[in-house]
């Protein structure tokens, strides 16, 4: 069984910050992300460690059998939760596929909403196409896009045609998160 691991930021060793800013800081992923800045180092680590005692904003490390491979988060989780992801682009589709899937399951079980926010740059046409596939509906469309996904909308789409078959194959992954709490 192939492992997966979501590892709380907050828990990461100084050597994985470095690999998951590697990955962050690629140019393809800067370019589609609201913040386009190289982060160094430094300020990446002063920020995790606001973190600690902040219950509005969840940070994770995508792990796949022991190399980081990307990040997921969640923010704003008491008034507007919204969710990001990013991927190093040598990630597998498959990947890329099971993972959102299982982190919005874990999403609508863990924090008892029933709706999810992303807010993505409107040329990062992939992220608004796959935000779609997963049962995101438009809100507001501009430079910066807002949709949104309904519990009882993402659970009909994912027994749709697209998605079923990724679905399956959760149970081919060992998911495993740690987190602080």
């Amino acid at each position: 069984m192939k492992n997966i691991t979501l590892k709380d930021y907050r828990l990461l060793t100084r050597n994985e910050h470095q690999n998951l800013l590697a990955i962050r800081n690629q140019k393809v992923i800067r370019k589609m992300s609201l913040n386009q800045n190289i982060i160094a180092l430094d300020k990446h680590l002063l920020w995790v460690d606001g973190l600690m005692d902040d219950t509005t904003k969840k940070y994770f490390a995508i792990i796949h059998n022991d190399k980081i491979i990307g990040g997921i988060n969640i923010f704003d989780i008491e008034t507007k939760l919204k969710w990001g992801i990013f991927f190093d682009d040598k990630v597998s589709l498959m990947l890329k596929s099971v993972i959102p899937i299982y982190f919005i399951d874990f999403i609508f079980s863990k924090f008892g909403c029933d709706t999810i926010y992303a807010e993505i740059k409107q040329e990062n046409i992939n992220a608004v196409s796959y935000n779609k596939n997963l049962g995101f509906e438009m809100l507001e469309d501009g430079d910066i896009v807002t949709m949104q996904l309904k519990q009882d909308n993402y659970e009909k789409v994912k027994m749709s045609f697209l998605l079923k078959k990724i679905v399956k194959k959760i149970d081919l992954y060992n998911f495993k998160i740690y987190t602080l709490e």
